[in-house]
């Protein structure tokens, strides 16, 4: 069976860097650009669970429609467990796809959350991403971009 697998979360300050491999036929479905995430504060006591996430939401539909195996060292437990309701709903927008493909996740950690009442989003300035604005405005979200996903990393002007 095909894989991609997480080799290792390297925390550098306000930094995440994400090594992993895959099988030779995966590699058409990432760009060769290295996969790192820059937050604005440092994430040295963030949980590697946690810090997982990110690179299962951008692989597991990899997983799913490749049919292939994904493999994550430790993932946060509400996380894992929640995986089958993305699978849910990307089958009802999809229900011509096949979703296959086998999860194995060596540890699944409780990691529990400090609250300090604020709530963020992943925000691209698309039409689900207005939407989930719109609906938690009094919330007051923190707007989460993701760079490379849509507008190439070297693109600013379509980021600015």
């Amino acid at each position: 069976m095909e894989k991609i697998e997480l080799l290792n979360i390297k925390k550098d300050g306000c930094v995440v860097h994400y090594d992993f491999q895959c099988s030779e036929n995966l590699k058409k479905y990432f760009t060769g650009v290295e996969f790192v995430i820059e937050y604005p504060e440092a994430i040295d006591q963030v949980p590697d669970g946690v810090l997982a996430i990110p690179f299962a939401t951008n692989t597991l539909q990899i997983m799913w429609l490749a049919d292939c195996e994904l493999v994550i060292p430790e993932l946060d437990r509400d996380f894992y467990e929640s995986i089958p309701k993305f699978l849910e709903g990307y089958q009802n927008m999809y229900p011509e796809a096949i979703f296959a493909g086998k999860l194995t996740v060596g540890k699944v950690v409780e990691c529990i959350p400090k609250n300090n009442g604020e709530c963020a989003s992943f925000f691209s300035g698309g039409l689900d991403a207005t939407t989930t604005l719109l609906r938690h405005l009094d919330e007051k979200p923190h707007l989460l971009s993701i760079w490379g996903s849509d507008v190439g990393f070297e693109n600013e002007e379509g980021w600015n």
